[in-house]
């Protein structure tokens, strides 16, 4: 992933300014829809909006209204918050399977050392 970074500085402008140049290299079009997501640093990370298209019939209710009140008292997309959710689901489970294949290497390890 290409990144640029810019110092913005406050303005009555709700908007940042690309070069030609910038937009290109981030492979960005002219109306682009953009996420952004504030990091821990006071910085603001930009990327393409990515629509997730779903089905909402499929999902328990408890879990539209989790997501609508999340997305509510962080002021993020609920969109965002799928994202966000989907990663960390994602994380856990590449962790666990890591785990899992380091657990069966050494009990393979104990069990010929046995012998």
């Amino acid at each position: 992933m290409k990144s640029i970074y810019k110092t913005v500085e406050p303005t009555n402008e709700v908007c940042i300014k690309f070069s030609d140049d910038e937009m290109a290299e981030l492979g960005w079009e002219p109306g682009q829809k953009l996420s952004w997501t504030p990091m821990d640093d006071g910085s603001f990370k930009l990327e393409k909006f990515v629509e997730l298209e779903l089905d909402l019939e499929e999902f328990p209710l408890e879990l539209i209204y989790d997501l609508i009140k999340t997305s509510c008292e962080t002021d993020k997309s609920v969109n965002t918050i799928l994202i966000e959710r989907l990663e960390t689901s994602v994380a856990y489970l590449e962790a666990k399977e890591m785990q899992e294949a380091n657990q069966k290497v050494a009990t393979a390890k104990k069990v010929k050392t046995k012998k």
